[in-house]
């Protein structure tokens, strides 16, 4: 029965709004297909459901092939803890079709405690990475790599009377830690599998009904990845070693491997082959990838968006977001020079609604393409509001709204955007870190400043932004250390020892007029014009500055590269420039290429075919 919304299925409550069910004790995320699949079959219990009737009004004739729905169907069961073999709720009718069955509606949902519970909406987002999660991606491993079929699922209780304990990964400096953050992540989700993971790193925590797991991820000559680990308990010691190539799914079967020999003669819930491929997983990943704004960490992204297009080219969610990654950088980013990847955004947004994609990841992509191709903002936010709509909790959504609020100088805003991110993300770094740049724009540098203290604890980054934030606090000392990292990563060495031996006592724009002169003397190819400038206007020299942005905003509007608009906005509410009193020939420059800028877009869309496959890039 459906009430305030909400749909009970045995101990399950679902809220079709929000595309998540629940028992009271753990609560899962379904993909909005699947959510609205159930809802459907709940409406139409006890009778059989035919596929072309599914087809109809659930994927209003998009889905090309019947096996998105055994797809959907098995990520159901999965998320239900049903038996394909011993339904309790979804049942398949041979030839027919499926059939939910009248007992769904028959168990209350329980607590701990064994009390009924109202309204368990309220539990926390961690419960969904240590349940679906590791099961469904378990599941689509197994398939990748075995099975070429659906197969019944065969579901057995996860071992009682013990807790996991895994131990930090070592991770040498070779390895990448995008791919070691990713592996600790499976490792948690497989071995969620057996028993309740916690985590910690205090060597004291292990009990007699504790069973600690530690390893290591090295890489060789080749570039493939090692992983090692071992299982300590009261029953001794095992080991195990796995290999594999370089690639999010390869990584994944190596980690299930390792932990199936690792964990041999405990119990776990088995799980089903290709039928619960889950998809949303692997998008996961990929922008958790995409967040960390680095080329390295893109490209990973781009692939692991790919290989999900190849195992599934039905997934409009993948589709949508493979958009947003072309909407957001140039052809050249993703190795495909000479095409226009904002006309390739546009056709995978095209794809996505011909497959019915009603979910976050098409309104974020629209929302990136009316930013970066059509410079409007406010149009911008309006479709990341009907992203958040699609899913309120979604912390990448708060982050890109964060963002474009920013561009559009609604900083109070911006700030509560970036905060809500925080608070969401389990990994709260990348979200903290875009919000010590909008402080920055802000101007309010001595908080933007706080926060940085705060990061550099975590993370090392270190870039022109923190720079200028330290400037523009007066802490100028911590600007020289700042530069001085910048240049060093850059090799040049000549530069980087003229902010490492300044004089303290001097006046800032004596260092920095030493510098400019030493960089325009080297004539360097591997600084940002942007940085030159910003050194240049530190060093009093406000002429020669403005005309290397004049000269670097050209190049960019002559190349049709899509970073331009963002860089626009950000020049005009840059305070840098405006304590330098350039805002004004910023906004000549800007008004100058503004012809330019509107005449060449208008030859965009004859740049990539029109026509739409699933091999196109």
């Amino acid at each position: 029965m459906a009430k305030n919304g909400q749909i009970r299925i045995g101990p399950w409550l679902l809220k079709p709004d929000h595309n998540l069910i629940t028992d009271g004790r753990r609560s899962r995320k379904l993909e909005p297909r699947a959510a609205k699949m159930l809802q459907y079959l709940f409406e139409h219990r006890g009778r059989v459901i035919s596929r072309d009737e599914l087809l109809q009004q659930v994927w209003s004739k998009t889905a090309l092939t019947d096996h998105a729905i055994s797809v959907v169907v098995a990520s159901l069961r999965q998320a239900l803890d049903d038996d394909a073999a011993n339904p309790k709720y979804l049942s398949t009718v041979r030839k027919r079709g499926y059939c939910l069955l009248e007992a769904a509606q028959e168990e209350p949902a329980l607590n701990h405690t064994g009390q009924s519970v109202a309204t368990p909406w309220s539990l926390p987002r961690l419960t969904v990475q240590f349940s679906s999660v590791a099961a469904a991606l378990a599941i689509f491993i197994t398939a990748s790599i075995l099975f070429g079929r659906p197969e019944a699922a065969t579901s057995e209780p996860q071992t009682p009377g013990h807790k996991i304990v895994l131990r930090p990964l070592v991770t040498p400096a070779p390895v990448d830690q995008g791919y070691a953050q990713v592996i600790k992540d499976l490792l948690m989700m497989e071995l969620s599998r057996y028993g309740d993971v916690t985590i910690s790193s205090d060597a004291d925590t292990a009990a007699p009904d504790f069973l600690e797991v530690s390893g290591a991820v090295n890489t060789d000559s080749g570039n493939a990845l090692h992983l090692s680990l071992s299982r300590n308990d009261s029953h001794g010691i095992r080991e195990s070693s796995e290999i594999a190539a370089p690639g999010i799914l390869n990584v994944s079967a190596m980690v299930r491997n390792s932990v199936a020999d690792l964990m041999a003669g405990k119990k776990a819930v088995t799980v089903s082959s290709k039928g619960a491929f889950s998809a949303p997983i692997l998008l996961d990943r990929a922008r958790y990838f995409w967040g960390f704004h680095r080329d390295d960490r893109n490209r990973i992204a781009y692939r692991i968006v790919k290989q999900v297009l190849e195992e599934d080219p039905l997934n409009g969610d993948a589709h949508a977001l493979l958009a947003e990654f072309y909407a957001a950088l140039p052809g050249a980013s993703w190795g495909l020079d000479g095409i226009d990847t904002l006309v390739l955004a546009e056709q995978h947004i095209q794809r996505a609604a011909e497959l019915g994609t009603d979910s976050k990841f098409i309104w974020r992509a629209k929302a990136r393409l009316f930013s970066e191709r059509d410079h409007d903002d406010a149009r911008a936010i309006e479709y990341y509001q009907k992203a958040l709509d699609a899913d309120p909790d979604d912390h990448w959504t708060w982050r890109s709204i964060a963002v474009a609020l920013a561009k559009s100088s609604e900083f109070d805003a911006a700030l509560e955007a970036h905060d809500r991110a925080i608070t969401l993300s389990l990994e709260p770094s990348g979200a903290e870190w875009e919000k010590m740049t909008t402080l920055y724009f802000a101007q309010q540098f001595n908080e933007a400043l706080s926060l940085y203290h705060k990061l550099k604890l975590i993370d090392g980054r270190t870039g022109v932004r923190t720079a200028l934030i330290h400037y523009m606090a007066g802490d100028h000392v911590g600007a020289y250390g700042q530069w001085q990292t910048y240049f060093d990563t850059r090799g040049m060495t000549n530069v980087a020892d003229i902010f490492r031996t300044a004089d303290t006592n001097a006046s800032p724009e004596s260092v920095y007029r030493t510098v400019a002169d030493e960089i325009i003397y080297a004539k360097p190819n591997g600084v940002s014009p942007y940085a030159l400038a910003y050194i240049l206007l530190a060093a009093g020299k406000p002429s020669e500055a403005t005309r290397v942005i004049e000269g670097a905003y050209r190049q960019m509007v002559q190349n049709e590269d899509p970073r331009y608009s963002r860089s626009a906005a950000l020049m005009r509410i840059d305070p840098f420039f405006e304590k330098h009193a350039l805002s004004t020939s910023i906004e000549a420059i800007l008004s100058a290429v503004s012809i330019t800028t509107q005449g060449s877009s208008s030859s965009r869309s004859s740049s990539v075919p029109s026509n739409i496959s699933t091999t196109m890039p």
